[in-house]
């Protein structure tokens, strides 16, 4: 008789209680085992995450390698920046004598000497020939060096911008100067042709 409540015990604990603990311990297994994959993807996530942040540190550091290079020669040797180049120098003087007297420099540029030929006076164009080489050679290309420069400005302040350019040392030699009238009220505007 022994056995019978022992038996009972056992079908009762199979039937009724069994379940319930072996579906606990089930879902109990399962968030272990969710907890270990997520564990595990993300210990992958994060090695992934490491080669690619190495990764892109080596292609940085092969970068600032190559412009290194590139950086150190432009900075050693900046080409035209070293180099006298009398005319844009003649100009950068010009136009800052322009701008002491008031004077607003609206365009500048070097001018074909073929261009402006036309519009020069006779004498002018006798001395640009090529027989007169001294004019011919400053503007460095071979070509003559006429420069045009249109700027806006009151009379008194043009005479005396060009007043102080002849006492400058500057070998700017003034061709012509024309005078435009303005529409309405504006300032007058000035083109000057210098040679450089």
């Amino acid at each position: 008789m022994r056995v019978f409540p022992a038996l009972l015990i056992l079908v009762v604990y199979f039937v009724f209680i069994g379940p319930k603990f072996t579906a606990q311990a089930e879902r109990a297994e399962r968030e272990v085992q969710q907890m270990k994959d997520a564990y595990q993807l993300g210990q992958v996530k994060i090695s992934n995450l490491t080669q690619q942040k190495d990764q892109l540190l080596a292609e940085l550091a092969t970068l600032r390698q190559s412009s290194a290079k590139p950086e150190a020669e432009a900075n050693r040797q900046p080409g035209f920046l070293e180099q006298s180049d009398y005319a844009s120098q003649a100009i950068s003087r010009l136009n800052e004598s322009l701008a002491n007297h008031r004077l607003r420099v609206i365009e500048d540029g070097r001018q074909a000497w073929s261009a402006a030929k036309d519009s020069l006076p006779v004498t002018v164009n006798e001395l640009g020939k090529p027989s007169q080489p001294s004019l011919q050679d400053k503007g460095g290309d071979g070509g003559s060096a006429l420069w045009r420069v249109r700027f806006s400005g009151t009379y008194p302040d043009v005479y005396r911008a060009l007043e102080d350019l002849a006492r400058d040392d500057l070998s700017i030699i003034p061709v012509s100067l024309e005078m435009v009238a303005p529409d309405g009220d504006g300032d007058m505007e000035w083109i000057l042709q210098i040679w450089i």
